[in-house]
């Protein structure tokens, strides 16, 4: 699956990090924490932790998003 900000330099690369990357170019001032995690019960408290402004959900097929 491709995403909007995509080069042929950042396949292999998480959505999350290839993303924290662009976003750093485009405005470094922006603090983008990439975590590389599945959003679950186990995980909720440390992607959520710092009460961050956006969350966004980098997942690349259907039956993951479900």
């Amino acid at each position: 699956m491709l995403h909007a900000v995509a080069t042929r330099a950042d396949v292999g690369i998480p959505k999350a990090e290839c993303l924290k990357k662009h976003f750093s170019l485009i405005f470094p001032e922006c603090q983008v924490d990439a975590k590389v995690l599945l959003y679950d019960v186990s995980s909720e408290e440390e992607i959520l932790s710092g009460n961050p402004d956006f969350v966004l959900d980098c997942i690349d097929d259907i039956d993951t998003k479900v």
